[in-house]
């Protein structure tokens, strides 16, 4: 979640098919947060991705089977 913040923050640059797999991923479900607000929901989201593990499979299908 905080990575997909702060690369948000590096716009225009772009990153690699693994790091943009995964920041696609989350942003499907964590929206982008323009200014400060409760956070617990999206940690809740988080938490969420991480036990589903659709974050390694949508980073597997851009790049491959991840060790």
């Amino acid at each position: 979640m905080c990575a997909a913040q702060a690369l948000d923050f590096r716009d225009p640059l772009r990153p690699g098919r693994g790091v943009a797999a995964a920041h696609q991923a989350i942003r499907e479900v964590i929206t982008y947060a323009e200014r400060d607000r409760s956070f617990g929901e999206d940690i809740e989201e988080s938490l969420a991705l991480l036990r589903s593990q659709s974050v390694i499979r949508s980073v597997e299908e851009a790049v491959g089977e991840l060790l």
